[in-house]
Formats: structure tokens, C-alpha cells, sequence
């Protein structure tokens, strides 16, 4: 779904698709997942806990007696898209936000 989601967005996410993404039945999928809508939901919550992770381990590596300037640098560094993992996290969470856009301007 990840991968779909951030090379072509949340609209070419579909059960068929994720499944043959997955090599799998879109049975197997809907095992897990009865609906799109509860695809999306377990991406987006993967989607939030990759990103405060990321922000953590970030964190976690500043010292304690550091300035508030410095957090920030390591929190704001932690969420740019400088490796592959960081790059799907970003990607995937612009296919989000903009899903969002479109649904609120309907």
C-alpha cells in the first residue's frame, strides 16, 4: 500500500492493487482489512507512529543540556526526506495530506 500510495497517491490505492502489489488475493487483504477505508486507516496510523519515532530517535540524540534551537534543528532534521525511509514516510504523508485537500473541497 506504501508503495503505491507514494508513487502514484491514495487514489490508486485500491484492494486489487495493494493485492497485487502484495502478490497476494485481495481476500488475503480483506482478511485484514474489510474496506479501503480501514487500509487507509492502519497506513495513516503506521504513517504517525513512523513519524514520531523518527522525531524521538531525533530527540534522544540531543543533549539534555541543550537549547531549545537545537531541538528544534534535530526535530525539523528528523522529518526531512534524507534517506529511503524517510523519503516513503514523506511521500506517503503528502499522498495524505493532499487525499485531505481534495475531500475538503468537495
Amino acid at each position: 500500500m506504501w508503495r503505491i500510495a507514494a508513487e502514484a497517491g491514495l487514489d490508486a490505492v485500491t484492494m486489487s492493487a495493494v493485492a497485487a502489489e502484495a502478490g497476494t488475493s485481495v481476500g488475503r487483504i480483506q482478511h485484514y482489512f474489510p474496506g479501503k477505508d480501514d487500509l487507509l486507516g492502519a497506513a495513516a496510523a503506521t504513517l504517525r507512529d513512523r513519524i514520531d519515532r523518527h522525531a524521538r530517535d531525533a530527540l534522544g540524540r540531543v543533549p539534555t543540556d541543550a537549547d531549545a534551537m537545537a531541538r528544534l534543528r534535530a526535530l525539523l532534521t528528523a522529518l526531512l526526506p534524507l534517506d529511503e525511509e524517510r523519503r516513503t514516510v514523506s511521500l506517503v504523508g503528502a499522498a495524505f495530506f493532499h487525499h485531505t485537500l481534495d475531500r475538503l473541497q468537495a
